[in-house]
């Protein structure tokens, strides 16, 4: 079965390299990361393989560009993502696993990772921890288009044929709550989203440019660390924020 990743994006070309690291690490082969860009005054680009990018020339919520997605290509399991999200290496794997049982549409493991405050620590389910059939997408008529949040739990309610599972061994997904220059889940005003976008695109020297993607194994890496770490002592593990939403922990 072939899987495809959808990742929105808007505002965070500093936190793709960790995203795309985070796919190339991935164990199961049969893959395409679809990254969907919405902000006009970057053009982003990856000579990865596997990784399509599409640019779009105007502003669309977080529903539209998970629809648009899901029409892109020939692909039989749907796996949304955060831009500021992050995939441990058998994530995948063991999504699609799911799937060869022909009676399940829709698969959730609940227990993930958080980063939050100071803290890397275990928690109930990220809003995009579960993955779905292309096919029953359509059935049920796919993301509200309206709102910039919520979408993600309006559509989980849609769904049939959902198994949801609390698998501390299959932990493979983290919720980076606290590690963004802002949240959708905050309802910021599009003004403010606009400027902060803007700010970062000045900040990096990529404002009407094109930006090519490359792997940020170091961040990735240190994710890995963390669930290393925390699978040894049960705790949660203190993390320090750097610039540009980067983390560092001591080893």
């Amino acid at each position: 079965m072939k899987a495809l990743v959808i990742c929105p994006t808007y505002g965070r070309p500093h936190l793709l390299g960790r995203i795309l690291s985070s796919f190339i690490h991935q164990t199961y082969d049969d893959k395409h990361l679809l990254i969907i860009n919405d902000d006009p005054n970057v053009t982003f680009c990856c000579e990865y393989e596997n990784v399509s990018i599409i640019n779009c020339n105007n502003r669309l919520s977080i529903g539209e560009k998970r629809n648009l997605g899901v029409s892109y290509g020939h692909y039989d399991i749907i796996h949304p993502w955060d831009d500021d999200d992050i995939f441990l290496p058998k994530r995948l794997e063991n999504h699609m696993s799911q799937y060869e049982n022909q009676e399940i549409f829709a698969y959730r493991n609940f227990p993930s990772y958080i980063t939050y405050g100071s803290k890397f620590d275990e928690c109930g389910g990220g809003p995009n921890s579960i993955s779905y059939r292309k096919k029953h997408f359509y059935e049920i008529g796919g993301y509200s288009l309206v709102e910039n949040y919520g979408e993600d739990t309006e559509f989980h309610d849609k769904l049939k044929n959902f198994k949801k599972e609390w698998n501390t061994e299959n932990r493979d997904f983290i919720y980076s709550f606290s590690t963004s220059n802002y949240h959708a889940s905050c309802q910021s005003p599009d003004e403010h989203l606009k400027k902060t976008a803007y700010n970062m695109l000045v900040k990096m020297n990529i404002l009407g440019k094109k930006y090519y993607i490359i792997p940020d194994n170091e961040q990735y890496n240190i994710y890995m660390k963390l669930d290393e770490m925390y699978k040894i002592t049960k705790e949660a593990v203190s993390i320090k924020h750097m610039e540009d939403c980067r983390i560092e922990i001591d080893f």
